[in-house]
């Protein structure tokens, strides 16, 4: 049996943050799920036998297949946070609209595939007429070739859009140069504030908040400065400037709204209305990047098809 195609993905997730949310336990949950799908059974038969043994859900759900690497850690911090709920909730609500993003991005694809068959067409049946139908067979063997390039970077594209929140995270930390990259500072800025927020709502003290966001990107020079804003913290600093002298406020804008906030004892939901701020400014942003990519594949196309005559 296949894994869960994404739609399944985002159905069933879905179901497990409303039951959740009106108060059933996690494994009457999956229970519940379990008896009224067959396919949701399979997949998460493995999940309920974590769960019997005593295991965490978020780390229960890693043998499902519904959430990636990425999703399951923020899911595990918003669990121990006592806010598994919301972290569900945010997870369905990302993996919907990033949905609802690649849907977009794949229509703006059709043009240009269309206009490549169109070109791949016309260049053989030409062949055909004007030399033989073996060099009308090599022209279309040929045009099927640049097709099948283009298609298979479309799909690689689309399929690695499921990790682009764990891929941001990567390059803006490995790259110090694509830090100023907007729509990168944006995603890795607002996840990391968000798992901040929900430790702090849930009143886990700032030390271990810090610590436990090591968990968000394995890449060196993200674990150093989480770990100088936790040494920063243990010696006295307050959070504000314990994480700017980390590198890990990102534009002055947020170090106003940390000063400000924190002084006058209103830190968490500051830095909640700012993140719903970043949230519409970073779906802009990938719509932005979205209608540029499909534009660039349409030139690209183009060339290839030109090049055919």
């Amino acid at each position: 049996m296949t894994a869960f195609k994404k739609l399944e993905k985002i159905r069933v997730i879905n179901e497990l943050s409303t039951l959740i949310n009106a108060g059933v336990s996690p494994s009457d949950a999956l229970k519940k799920l379990r008896e009224t799908d067959v396919r949701v059974s399979v997949f998460l038969g493995k999940t309920a036998s974590c769960l019997r043994k005593g295991k965490p859900f978020s780390e229960s759900l890693s043998e499902s297949g519904l959430f990636n690497r990425f999703d399951l850690i923020v899911l595990g911090i918003a669990e121990n946070s006592g806010q598994l709920c919301a972290g569900l909730s945010d997870i369905h609500k990302r993996l919907e609209k990033r949905h609802n993003q690649i849907m977009a991005l794949k229509q703006k694809c059709y043009l240009p595939l269309a206009t490549l068959s169109i070109a791949i067409l016309a260049t053989s049946l030409i062949a055909l007429v004007r030399d033989t139908p073996l060099m009308a067979f090599f022209q279309l063997i040929n045009g099927l070739g640049y097709f099948l390039i283009v298609v298979v970077f479309i799909r690689f594209f689309l399929n690695r859009s499921d990790k682009a929140s764990e891929d941001s995270f990567k390059v803006f930390w490995r790259h110090a140069p694509l830090r100023s990259v907007s729509v990168l500072r944006n995603t890795v800025e607002y996840h990391f504030y968000y798992t901040l927020i929900m430790q702090l709502n849930s009143r886990v003290d700032a030390l271990q908040s810090i610590k436990i966001l090591t968990k968000l990107c394995n890449e060196p020079d993200y674990i150093k400065a989480v770990d100088q804003c936790h040494n920063a913290i243990s010696s006295g600093n307050d959070l504000s400037s314990a994480l700017s002298s980390s590198g890990l406020v990102f534009s002055s804008n947020l170090y106003q709204l940390f000063y400000s906030a924190e002084k006058s004892g209103s830190l968490a939901s500051g830095l909640t209305k700012y993140l719903l701020t970043q949230e519409i400014e970073l779906e802009d942003e990938i719509r932005l990047l979205n209608q540029w990519l499909a534009r660039i594949l349409y030139f690209v196309v183009l060339l290839l098809a030109l090049s055919l005559f």
